[in-house]
């Protein structure tokens, strides 16, 4: 199906004229869908997986193994969400020799079709996969698992790459507090 603005209402939440398969680091968060507390619960301050957590946490883990160029640093599989800084280490896409050139990239691409090494391919193949694992084990074919979208920060420096390593690592902690925490 192509991209009609007439009928397709959606904005995009992604920053406007970035290139989201260049190399970087971004934070991500994704819910699941309706914040169903899919995953397992937090006790005492800890999460506690369930075998669905434990399935969306080794299926993070494999991102590096479908995408060599994606380096995993913290991240943190909760009740209801997945936050993860990913770092794309190089260009997937062969380069025109400097960072300055136009991107060789096709326009059309921006809609519909996923672009090789994007961010946002890498999250639809983590959603996939996990949405597939989980409902072959619940017996529950074409069930959503995920909300369509997920929230990204581009991280810009390393004060601000500290402090969204430890506002993942504190997260089960200040779970009480935390806006994702429907309970």
């Amino acid at each position: 199906m192509s991209y009609d603005p007439n009928k397709h209402h959606r904005q995009t939440t992604r920053l406007r004229g970035y290139d989201y398969a260049s190399p970087g680091t971004y934070f991500v968060t994704l819910n699941a869908q309706n914040r169903l507390h899919l995953f397992g619960e937090i006790v005492n301050g800890s999460v506690q997986l369930n075998m669905y957590g434990k399935l969306a946490f080794d299926c993070w883990e494999q991102i590096p193994t479908h995408f060599p160029y994606v380096h995993l640093d913290e991240f943190i599989i909760m009740p209801n969400h997945v936050h993860g800084i990913l770092q794309i280490l190089k260009d997937p896409i062969e380069s025109v020799g400097t960072r300055h050139a136009v991107s060789r990239r096709d326009p059309k691409e921006l809609f519909g079709n996923p672009i090789s090494g994007a961010l946002s391919t890498i999250i639809r193949s983590f959603k996939s996969e996990t949405t597939r694992k989980i409902n072959l084990l619940r017996g529950s074919p074409g069930e959503i698992v995920w909300q369509r979208r997920f929230h990204d920060h581009i991280i810009r420096n390393d004060t601000a790459l500290n402090n969204i390593r430890e506002y993942i690592l504190k997260n089960p902690a200040k779970w009480q507090w935390d806006r994702e925490n429907s309970e």
